[in-house]
């Protein structure tokens, strides 16, 4: 698996910081969002946004890469770091069963076209 990390993520989070990850900032830090679906779709990228539009975009699409889409805009750096600290083995488990996983602190939801 490999992750495209949007520019709403911050950097620096360890479980996020090997070579499976690729930061919407190093790649293109301009890009829209239809830029980034449609990178992560041609290069079987999974997305990791806390960017409500990518939802929006997956309910309405045909075709789409995987998103993780985390609901923990009330968290600060450091809380994020945190949650993944706590929550990413669970998470990159569940995303190889679901097109779609819904993140905030109290439940992941899997959802699945």
């Amino acid at each position: 698996m490999r992750f495209l990390v949007d520019a709403n993520i911050p950097i620096g989070i360890p479980e996020l910081s090997d070579n499976q990850f690729l930061y919407v900032y190093n790649w293109n830090e301009n890009a829209s969002d239809s830029e980034i679906w449609n990178y992560a779709l041609e290069n079987d990228l999974i997305i990791i946004t806390r960017d409500s539009d990518f939802y929006y975009r997956y309910i309405t699409s045909k075709h789409f890469p995987k998103v993780i889409f985390l609901q923990l805009q009330q968290l600060s750096k450091q809380g994020i770091k945190d949650f993944f600290s706590k929550n990413w083995i669970e998470i990159s488990l569940l995303i190889e069963k679901a097109d779609m996983l819904i993140v905030d602190l109290e439940r992941i939801q899997l959802i699945n076209k």
